[in-house]
């Protein structure tokens, strides 16, 4: 098979165009930390737990969206007590999502919403005195959030933001979790 001239030209145009597609856009790598209120099944109490995330995200260039994935790691403990004894219940969950996201502004420091869907693992370990019981689930993550970024040089960047997260889990009283949380984050042009 012969390739013409015009084949060979159209080829090339079209590798051209997508290595400019693709760098046509900002790559961006955060992590953070941060605090989520989580209410176990058994101690029935909102309790206040750490918050670890790790974020990839690349937004088109000139555009107010932005496309990523999004993994966390939620923990809480909660001392409870029931006629039969004193108990221990640490809830651990474990979201990993798709997130889309509207920013509001094309400068360094932005004003966002987002939205999250996914799924997660949850498992509860409750212990006592002669009692010891781990339960695990896999499950549907979802939420919405908002927040700024705030641009500290080109490159560098922070997030404060707020999550309400919807946990698909009987292990957990609450489907509902909130957060808080601040990240550190690198973007490539």
């Amino acid at each position: 098979m012969a390739i013409t001239m015009r084949g060979f030209f159209l080829s090339c145009l079209l590798c051209l165009l997508s290595v400019n597609l693709l760098l046509a856009q900002e790559v961006k790598f955060g992590v953070g930390a941060g605090q989520s209120l989580i209410k176990g099944e058994q101690s029935k109490e909102r309790v206040a737990g750490i918050r670890y995330n790790a974020m990839y995200e690349f937004q088109p260039y000139r555009s107010p969206l932005a496309f990523g994935f999004s993994a966390s790691f939620l923990q809480s403990d909660a001392p409870y007590t029931r006629p039969n004894g004193e108990f221990y219940e640490q809830m651990r969950v474990i979201p990993v999502a798709f997130v889309p996201k509207l920013m509001f502004s094309e400068y360094d420091s932005k004003a966002f919403v987002k939205a999250m869907i996914g799924g997660q693992q949850t498992r509860s370990v409750i212990t006592g005195d002669n009692f010891n019981r781990t339960n695990q689930e896999f499950g549907f993550y979802g939420g919405i959030g908002a927040g700024i970024e705030l641009g500290i040089t080109s490159f560098l960047f922070t997030v404060l933001e707020y999550e309400l997260g919807v946990v698909g889990s009987r292990l957990l009283n609450s489907p509902v979790i909130h957060s808080a949380q601040i990240a550190i984050g690198v973007k490539f042009n």
